[in-house]
């Protein structure tokens, strides 16, 4: 009669499991890649630059970042190099006190 738990036997009763078969690493399946739109809508533009919906809106009117005005012009979408740059023109070297 064997002992231990060396035989390669069913494991607790699960039909075609082997304790070997147990022991094999699980199958890890992969994400892809997140893809990133280069146009975003209002409100994940202002998300992306941490502005309120409105702050951006008046961005826009203020002609200090452009705009692609979708169907009908109720729709803006924001290019994420122009938010880029606005971020870019943006930054300030401070003197360390």
């Amino acid at each position: 009669m064997p002992t231990g738990n060396s035989s390669p036997g069913p494991v607790g009763g699960a039909a075609g499991l082997t304790r070997d078969a147990c022991r094999e690493r699980p199958l890890v399946r992969r994400r892809p890649p997140a893809i990133h739109p280069r146009l975003l809508r209002t409100s994940a533009a202002a998300e992306y630059l941490s502005v309120s919906p409105w702050k951006l809106r008046r961005l826009v009117h203020d002609a200090e970042l452009p705009v692609i005005e979708g169907g009908g012009g109720a729709n803006w979408l924001f290019d994420r190099m122009d938010l880029d740059h606005w971020i870019e023109k943006r930054k300030q070297l401070r003197p360390a006190l």
